[in-house]
Formats: structure tokens, C-alpha cells, sequence
């Protein structure tokens, strides 16, 4: 792909039943989560929205950008966002030549405060 191309990637639960073929994620509380990270110019841009099924659960969400050296990640810079039903993150933040991948992480409370659970996912890895 080439330097500054866009691509969003979205992580979505899905309902399956026991004749269901194949292999589904299903989280509790998230409905969605869709990120983007596009590198280029020496520049890596994120955005994340992050939704749940109940609109009145209280989503913390923190997105982070990660620099990858082999298997191992290093984390270089972190945004937060936080909202009722939905949270979202953006920023921007100038890198060197590499390899690149964001970590989005939310955490989902409901409307009682009670923590109902936490969900990582990783973006695909962008060189620069």
C-alpha cells in the first residue's frame, strides 16, 4: 500500500446460533469499533469510534500508537476519548521510518457503574 493510503478497519460483534458456520466474535457490551491509521509525509493520523449496544453504557476508550520492532510493540503515543453509547479518538503524531500499528482499547461500564469488560484489538501493520 502506498504512503498516505486510507484504510478503515472495523471490528463488529456478531450474533451466531449453534448452526452457525465458522468462527464469530461476540462481546457483551461493544457493537463496533472501527479505526483507522494512515502514515505518510512522516506523519501517523489515527481515528477511532468505538460504539455499544445499550446507548446508556459508559465507554473509556484509549488509542494508542505503536511502534513495532519484530513482534514486539512499543508504545510511542496514547490518545483517550470517553462517552455514553459511543466514545471517539483522533490526533496525529509526527514518526520516523518503521513499522506501525495502533492498539484501541475500551473498557465499558453500565449505567450503574458496574464494569461489564474490556475489549483490545489491533489495527494492521503500516510501514513507513
Amino acid at each position: 500500500m502506498s504512503a498516505g493510503a486510507k484504510v478503515w478497519e472495523s471490528h463488529q460483534a456478531a450474533i451466531t446460533n449453534s448452526s452457525s458456520v465458522g468462527i464469530a466474535t461476540y462481546w457483551d457490551a461493544t457493537s463496533q469499533i472501527f479505526h483507522d491509521l494512515t502514515i505518510g509525509g512522516g506523519s501517523a493520523s489515527t481515528g477511532v469510534s468505538y460504539y455499544t449496544w445499550n446507548r446508556t453504557d459508559k465507554v473509556y476508550l484509549t488509542t494508542t500508537l505503536e511502534k513495532m520492532s519484530g513482534t514486539t510493540a512499543t508504545a510511542i503515543k496514547s490518545w483517550t476519548g470517553s462517552g455514553t453509547g459511543s466514545a471517539f479518538t483522533s490526533g496525529s503524531y509526527s514518526v520516523s521510518s518503521g513499522s506501525y500499528r495502533l492498539k484501541v482499547t475500551g473498557t465499558v461500564y453500565d449505567h450503574n457503574g458496574k464494569h461489564i469488560e474490556t475489549v483490545t484489538v489491533y489495527s494492521g501493520i503500516k510501514h513507513c
